[in-house]
């Protein structure tokens, strides 16, 4: 995948984010309490499916989607090749997890962040991409 192709994306996760699309969960990358057998993906626009924001982006980039139950924090090692893969800084996916399972911020809340201050997440070409592409002047 190339910097366009991560711009494109996450320019797409913080639209789907500002949305409200998709049922907020905490603690993983999505979860389902219908009980459903591991692995099996369901969208989280069910009432039963819920995701993390880190989870949406997972979505939206692997549609078979994450394991259910599968953790958080999907992009720390040793998947730190994800990471990068999908344009987030260093510390910009433990901000992220923190937005939305410690402070409770919403999707949209967390969407207005990552506008706000695209360089704290995402690498410096992405988030150049992400202001381009958001701040039309």
């Amino acid at each position: 995948m190339d910097n366009e192709d991560r711009i494109e994306r996450a320019c797409e996760w913080i639209e789907t984010l500002a949305s409200d699309e998709y049922n907020q969960g905490v603690g993983r990358l999505h979860d389902n309490y219908d009980n459903e057998p591991a692995g099996d993906w369901a969208l989280s626009a069910t009432p039963e499916g819920k995701m993390c924001c880190l989870g949406v982006l997972r979505f939206l980039g692997v549609p078979e989607g994450p394991k259910l139950g599968e953790n958080t924090l999907l992009f720390g090692e040793p998947d730190d090749w994800e990471r990068i893969e999908y344009g987030l800084s260093s510390g910009g996916q433990e901000r992220l997890v923190a937005f939305n399972d410690d402070v409770g911020l919403t999707f949209p809340e967390i969407a207005e962040k990552l506008l706000r201050a695209p360089f704290v997440y995402f690498t410096p070409e992405v988030a150049t991409g992400i202001k381009e592409h958001f701040w039309k002047f």
